[in-house]
């Protein structure tokens, strides 16, 4: 029975030197050309802002790529007090189920779902998922996949 998760933020705290990850913060992170090109870039149909970061470093990890955090290095974040565009829990939880139907197998894409709650908003924001032709992304993602996302 898979544990139904919340796609917080655990940070590496214990670790020291150079090791290997999943997933990247995009706010420090580098990729070369070469892989940036070969694994598609960001995903276009992301919606304003929240997980691109996520979704493309576990894109380079699942087709193959090692990505590394070096523990030494601190980054700050200046953060503005106020965005110049709108952000909303709709175009967070598109992007967490584009995310999910990327690159997650049936059980997961169902947990992201029950972070959503409120049905209306499940089945509205799928089924705008679904018409950006995700499933034909996915079908393409999982044939380059070279590690599953267990």
């Amino acid at each position: 029975m898979m544990k139904l998760f919340n796609l917080g933020v655990v940070w590496h705290l214990n670790k020291k030197g150079i090791f290997p990850t999943a997933i990247l913060s995009g706010g420090c992170c580098a990729i070369s050309k070469p892989v940036f090109k070969n694994i598609g870039r960001f995903d276009k149909g992301f919606r304003v802002w929240r997980l691109e970061d996520v979704e493309i470093s576990m894109k380079m990890w699942l087709f193959g790529y090692t990505c590394y955090i070096q523990s030494k290095v601190k980054i700050l974040h200046v953060f503005r007090e106020q965005t110049p565009y709108p952000v909303s829990h709709e175009h967070v939880y598109f992007n967490m189920l584009r995310m999910a139907y990327n690159h997650f197998k049936e059980a997961r894409i169902e947990q992201c779902r029950k972070l959503i709650c409120i049905i209306e908003r499940i089945l509205r924001i799928e089924s705008a998922v679904l018409a950006t032709g995700v499933l034909l992304q996915r079908k393409l993602y999982f044939a380059r996949r070279k590690r599953d996302d267990d």
